[in-house]
């Protein structure tokens, strides 16, 4: 198997071919850059010339190169170009669970440099009950110019999803903010590996609101397994009226039961 490499304005491009190996796989892997290197900070695999493996399960080395390169949103893996037969091993594997998909390789590194022009914040936290406070406040600050009414509904999803985590995990996790001029990514992540879903809302209901909130105030929403541990609960918040239109004729949530690996757009490959 082939890996050829080319780091192009910061992103490196794996142009794999041939048929996908146990070698391969670790040759795949090496040409991946470690979350403790400062650039690049997103691959693409270029997937074109990949023949589909004997043993499917060897794909799952592009959920390890996520894992490698570093924590999404902040570090993406994305493949593209992807045959047939190889997109259908793939979802077998629920891999776009796991790495965001595309379909060309120019629509992938269009995509990521869009993203390389948000102001991104990342906030360390512990599970003390202060914690949906400051989850509020630091999103308050990023919006600090934004309208009211933009500013609350974003900080109502950052303080449920911190909510989240101190209800149910009780460990420390990470808050990600990315704010476009249409839009506010709003991600948490922690080291527990169970995916939450949104149950049936009821007046007696102890818990479950936060995710109907966040479902309800977001243009999408999702969850991003970590392979191997951990996961991102992610929501995306319009803050143009633009934004608000492409959310509201396309809104959907992406959990457990979906292909929530992607962000966005996790139940179809992403346009280029």
């Amino acid at each position: 198997m082939q890996v050829d490499r080319n780091d192009v304005h910061g992103v490196r491009v794996l142009r794999l071919g041939g048929r996908l190996d146990v070698s391969g796989a670790a040759a795949v892997l090496k040409a991946v850059p470690s979350r403790g290197d400062v650039e690049p900070k997103a691959v693409v695999f270029d997937l074109a010339d990949l023949v589909a493996p004997v043993e499917p399960h060897l794909m799952m080395i592009f959920a390890a190169a996520q894992r490698r390169i570093g924590r999404w949103p902040e570090r993406e893996v994305c493949l593209a170009g992807i045959s047939a037969p190889v997109l259908r091993d793939l979802r077998q594997l629920d891999i776009d669970r796991f790495v965001t998909l595309d379909t060309t390789v120019l629509g992938a590194l269009e995509q990521i440099r869009a993203g390389r022009n948000a102001v991104r914040r990342t906030h360390c936290m512990v599970p003390v009950p202060s914690s949906p406070g400051r989850a509020r406040h630091c999103v308050d600050e990023l919006l600090a110019s934004a309208p009211e009414d933009v500013r609350g509904d974003a900080e109502l999803v950052a303080s449920e999803l911190a909510t989240n985590v101190l209800r149910h995990v009780r460990e420390p996790f990470t808050l990600s903010l990315a704010l476009t001029q249409d839009e506010l990514l709003v991600a948490v992540t922690d080291a527990d590996a169970h995916i939450p879903t949104v149950g049936p809302f009821t007046l007696d209901a102890e818990g479950g609101r936060g995710l109907t909130l966040v479902e309800n105030l977001s243009t999408s929403w999702g969850v991003r397994p970590i392979y191997r541990g951990g996961k991102t609960v992610w929501s995306r918040i319009a803050t143009s009226a633009r934004a608000l239109r492409r959310g509201l004729s396309g809104r959907r949530s992406t959990t457990s039961t979906g292909s929530g690996a992607r962000g966005p757009e996790c139940s179809s490959i992403r346009g280029g």
